[in-house]
């Protein structure tokens, strides 16, 4: 923490915990993953994750599903799955530095009303912008206004 001066989140996702450790088998876990790469599923993230859906391109899909292309992504998500995930919340408070909050107004994924006024009560020096016009991801939808939010922050 105190190599870190200042933390921005970009539509974070920091108040849904994990359950734990679960029992799932392999194979049952990895249908889930192979679920989870899919084209059709991930075209659907690809959709919601904007505001402007003349953005939720197939070239869009397929940059945003490299990840799942990656020789070690299916066996990492397999054990992360059955290691029931993070349980971060308890520690959003023990935050000191000094913190932008950015989320798009228009989140489909995770909508700002609850979690962006909880990271302001949270953090004791935090600051939240909603950008407007503006889904899950405002650094490819809105990237002059997210540039113009953190040179702010950081200058």
């Amino acid at each position: 923490p105190e190599l870190v001066k200042k933390l921005i989140l970009i539509d974070a996702q920091g108040f849904i915990d994990g359950k734990g450790p679960s029992t799932l088998p392999d194979i049952f876990a990895k249908m889930g993953i192979a679920v989870l790469k899919s084209k059709p599923l991930r075209m659907f993230a690809n959709y919601i994750a904007y505001h402007n859906k003349s953005l939720a391109t197939t070239d869009a899909m397929n940059i945003g599903r490299l990840h799942c292309l990656l020789d070690s992504w299916d066996s990492s998500s397999v054990k992360f799955l059955q290691s029931g995930g993070f349980s971060v919340s308890q520690k959003v408070p023990l935050v000191k530095q000094p913190t932008l909050v950015l989320w798009g107004l228009q989140d489909e994924i995770l909508p700002c009303n609850a979690s962006a006024d909880r990271f302001q009560r949270e953090i004791a020096d935090c600051q939240v912008v909603l950008i407007k016009d503006c889904g899950h991801v405002p650094h490819l939808e809105q990237p002059e206004e997210t540039y113009r939010q953190i040179e702010t922050f950081l200058s």
